[in-house]
């Protein structure tokens, strides 16, 4: 039986349709985007100094047939935000970047970093099989990362797989804001030595916007 050009476009359309279903498990799976504060404190001879910005992100974990990562099972994230100016007493302005030294995961895992990943004993009792799985685990470690609220002090170091690399963002100034190649970076644990006695990083914090 021969199908009409009408009945050969409902099944291109079903199949696409079957098609898009799978690759949520297939071919990647993507989580909501959620978004947070990075703020940066900053000690001076004039009284304590603040500068924010909001970052968006949004994750995809690759699933068994996705090129992500090189051979399926990537986790590929798209960023949005800039960096947090400082505005300081002596007229200069301090910037925190969106990267970190020694760590590729800054700035789209500053705030998840701070999220507790999920235990073997979760993901066996969220499987109902008793057994492992990484994207389940990641799947929650997401869920918490969205649902978590509240505001989370940024370590100095990291303590994780990346021991000892740096867990706070980048520190530059220009001596001309309008001529990208005067930027200097800045050493977080000597301010002093830049701009001067009194003044010295406080803390860096990190909490979820709505």
């Amino acid at each position: 039986m021969r199908m009409t050009v009408r009945q050969r476009w409902r099944w291109v359309i079903l199949a696409a349709a079957l098609l898009a279903t799978a690759c949520g498990g297939v071919f990647g799976k993507t989580y909501p985007a959620y978004r947070y504060r990075v703020t940066v404190e900053v000690e001076t001879p004039q009284g304590l100094r603040r500068g924010s910005s909001v970052i968006e992100v949004q994750t995809t974990a690759g699933g068994p047939y996705s090129i992500s990562g090189g051979g399926g099972g990537g986790i590929a994230t798209r960023v949005t935000g800039e960096a947090a100016a400082i505005d300081l007493p002596n007229g200069e302005t301090l910037f925190a970047l969106l990267r970190t030294h020694g760590s590729p995961e800054l700035p789209e895992n500053l705030y998840a970093l701070q999220i507790p990943y999920p235990t073997k004993a979760e993901v066996e009792a969220r499987t109902g099989k008793g057994k492992w799985s990484s994207s389940t685990a990641f799947d929650i470690w997401m869920e918490r990362v969205r649902t978590s609220s509240g505001i989370f002090t940024v370590p100095r170091w990291r303590t994780d797989a990346l021991a000892g690399a740096s867990g706070w963002p980048m520190l530059v100034r220009f001596g001309d804001t309008g001529d990208p190649g005067s930027v200097e970076e800045i050493n977080p644990n000597d301010l002093r030595s830049t701009f001067g006695r009194g003044y010295a990083i406080k803390r860096v914090l990190v909490g979820k916007t709505k």
